[in-house]
This record gives structure tokens, C-alpha cells and sequence, in this order.
């Protein structure tokens, strides 16, 4: 039953939204619009009940009352804000985004998936989610640092060991996690080892914990006890196997696991990279976390974590997302597509023959031989031309013509 209302108390909050002074029957439309029939007065005691937990403001009376979330940021500044058990409802799945934010989300995805899409974007994935994720952590290595090394083996002479170690340990963490097809509880474990390897003692490394923790700014008391936390763990990969979108299977990981807090130390940057597997593994970009905002992405952990409130999260990760997933997409589409190099005379040829004819593309692309499925490839080729990089397909004299633009 709990987790009935609890599911219902954040879909009541989605339907409030962002709006000052939300009016109950935009509520109840919210609430139809994703099948849920409830008539007034029951919505009404689900707001009351909200309105004492303190995560709702009220305003106004009768027919003129209105409903706005409680605003996050001043409930997280509260310093006497009470204890807040840990609770097996909360990992419940209810949806992180809406249609919308999935169908933006989607246009990221490539049209190749599996092993040869993992390949070929891994060795960018391991440096950006190696610095990304270890910068949330505090680590002060640059992203050209990181670059330098996971490729070449070069410590920064300014960082501390711990910092390096902890970008090593994320290459290889990163590199399982692109092998492994999906997750499990034993390659969650797997994965918190690899991360934690000569950071923490070695008998902890995988290793469930059994005694107390506490997470810095937050007043959530996660579950203590090796078979309740086994427990809750498994509650995850149940509630994984019933979500179907990758992206809220990702987000999902990201928010529960740090929830439960299964080990000694290490829990969110576990998070962030088993979030990857989903994603990666489905034909969409990895979440690299190097655009993240810390103070946002901390504010959204502790908010999930206190009072299950999901928006912040979310909107972290649709921010950071927006970038990340052009610039994997791009990175695959034609940089690191073995295609481009097959083709590479033939795509050369077309975009000449486009450009200074005005030839139709698929024309083009038949007059030289290049297949069907690699329109995409050589739109953005012909987008991308300009006159810095004219001479790449021989379009000098276009460029320097009278006639010819500069694009």
C-alpha cells in the first residue's frame, strides 16, 4: 500500500510541475492523461497528506486554493529537517521523464547498436567518463590530464596519487562495463571492485557492507545490515527487468543504487558507470557526467534521497545529456565509422559533385557507388564543409570563385 501512494504522490508532483498556484482539476488532468481515474476528494486527501509531509505549499481556500511544489533548494537548507529512514518503497520504479523528454532523448540514439558501436566509441567514453565522474568525486585532474593518462601513462605532477589512482580505476571499471551486456548483482559488484581497487581496503572492494554510513549534507539514513541492503539490492535488479525505456533504466541505476548505499564507499560513481550499461549497449551515448553541474547533481542525489523527488535528477541528466549525445553521435556516425574509411575517395567525389553541381544527394551518392545506408554519414560531410576545409574534396576554385558561398 505504501508503495502505492508514493508512486501516486510523485505523479501528483510531476502533474504540479513547475507552476505557481497549480489548480486541482490540472491535476486530475495530468492524472487522466496517463490513465489514472480519481475522483476529487480523493486527490484532495493525497494533497492534504502531501501538504503535512511539507512537500507541497498551499495557498489560498475552497475553490481558490492552489498547489506548487515545495521548493527543494529551501527544504534541503533547512539544517533541522528531520532524519529520513530508509524506505524499500522508494525503489519502486516510477517514470524519471515524460514522452517528450524521452523522444528527445531518442533523437541521440544511432541506428547501429551492440559490440561494434561499443568498440568504436570506447576509447572516448573511458577518458570523458574517467574525468567526468571522477571530477564529482573532487579529483584534480583536467580532462587533457585524464587524456594523457589513459593514453600515454602520464601522472600529473600536481595531483595527488589517490587522484590518479582513482582515474586508472575508472578505465578499467569503464572497459568492463562496455563488455557487459546488462546488469546483475554480481556485476555490480564487479564493477564497485574494479573502481575502488587500492582506495579502500580489499576485503571491502564487492564487498556488501554491514556497518553504518552516512552521506555528508544529507539527513538519509541509508539501511544497515547486510541482508536488508542484499535485499533491497535485489528489489533493484527485479524492478530493472519491468522497466523498458534504457534511459529511465539508466536513471533509475544512477538514483537507487547510491539510495541503498551497499558499500563501504563508492556508491554513486558505481551509479554513474552502471547507468552506462543500458544505454551504451542499446545504440545510445554514454552519460559522461563532464558537463554536470556538482552543486545540481549533488542537490538532485539529495533530493531523491530525502524525499524522492525526481525532477532535479532528471533535469541534470537531460542538461548534461544534450551535448554528450551530439557529440557521441557525430564521433560514431562518421569519425570512427570503419564505413568512412571504406568509402573515404567515394565520399570525397559525392561531396565535390553535390556542392559545385548541385546534384541531388542520392543521386550523387548512386553515381559513386556509396550504399544507401550511409545518407546520414554524408549529409553531415556535406554540412560541414567550409572554406578551411574546401580543399579536402577539391572545392578550392568554388570557394575563391565570384559564385561560389562561404558555408
Amino acid at each position: 500500500m505504501n508503495g502505492m501512494v508514493e508512486r501516486m504522490n510523485n505523479v501528483i508532483l510531476e502533474g504540479i510541475g513547475d507552476s505557481i498556484g497549480c489548480r486541482s482539476s490540472d491535476i486530475l488532468r495530468h492524472l487522466n492523461s496517463l490513465g489514472i481515474k480519481i475522483n476529487r476528494s480523493t486527490l484532495t486527501r493525497y494533497l492534504s497528506k502531501m501538504e503535512l509531509e511539507d512537500r507541497i505549499v498551499v495557498d489560498g481556500k475552497g475553490a481558490g486554493r492552489r498547489y506548487s511544489v515545495n521548493d527543494i533548494g529551501l527544504r534541503l537548507a533547512n539544517q533541522n529537517r528531520p532524519i529520513v529512514p530508509f524506505s524499500m518503497d522508494r525503489l519502486t520504479y516510477t517514470p524519471f521523464f515524460n514522452d517528450d523528454q524521452l523522444s528527445e532523448i531518442d533523437s541521440e540514439r544511432v541506428t547501429d547498436v551492440g559490440d561494434t558501436y561499443a568498440s568504436d566509441i570506447m576509447e572516448a567514453m573511458v577518458i570523458d567518463l574517467s574525468f567526468g565522474s571522477s571530477s564529482l568525486e573532487g579529483n584534480t585532474y583536467s580532462l587533457l590530464d585524464t587524456q594523457a593518462l589513459i593514453e600515454y601513462g602520464e601522472e600529473s605532477s600536481s595531483a595527488d596519487r589517490q587522484d590518479t589512482i582513482m582515474i586508472l580505476n575508472h578505465k578499467n571499471a569503464i572497459k568492463h562495463a562496455i563488455s557487459t551486456p546488462s546488469v546483475t548483482f554480481f556485476e555490480l559488484r564487479q564493477i564497485h571492485s574494479k573502481l575502488m581497487e587500492s582506495l579502500i581496503h580489499p576485503r571491502d572492494c564487492g564487498l556488501i557492507r554491514s556497518d553504518r554510513v552516512n552521506i555528508h549534507g544529507s539527513k538519509y539514513s541509508p539501511p544497515i545490515g547486510r541482508e536488508l541492503i542484499t535485499e533491497a539490492i535485489e528489489k533493484i535488479m527485479s524492478e530493472l527487468g519491468r522497466i523498458n525505456h534504457p534511459a529511465e533504466k539508466a536513471m533509475y541505476l544512477m538514483a537507487a543504487i547510491p539510495y541503498v548505499q551497499p558499500y563501504a564507499d563508492g556508491n554513486k560513481r558505481t551509479g554513474r558507470l552502471v547507468m552506462n550499461i543500458p544505454l551504451i549497449h542499446s545504440g545510445y551515448p554514454p552519460m559522461s557526467f563532464k558537463n554536470v553541474d556538482k552543486s545540481e547533481y549533488i542537490k538532485g542525489m539529495v533530493s531523491f534521497y530525502e524525499f524522492g523527488y525526481k525532477k532535479t535528477i532528471s533535469t541534470v541528466f537531460l542538461n548534461a545529456y544534450k551535448g554528450a549525445g551530439q557529440e557521441y553521435t557525430s564521433r560514431y556516425s562518421y569519425e570512427q565509422n570503419p564505413e568512412a574509411i571504406a568509402y573515404r575517395n567515394q565520399i570525397k567525389a559525392t561531396v565535390h559533385h553535390v556542392i559545385s553541381k548541385g546534384t541531388d544527394l542520392q543521386l550523387a551518392m548512386e553515381l559513386h557507388g556509396i550504399p544507401e545506408r550511409l545518407t546520414g554519414l554524408l549529409e553531415v560531410e556535406v554540412e560541414s564543409v567550409h572554406e578551411g576545409n574546401c580543399s579536402l574534396y577539391g572545392l578550392e576554385d568554388y570557394f575563391n570563385s565570384d559564385t561560389g558561398m562561404d558555408i
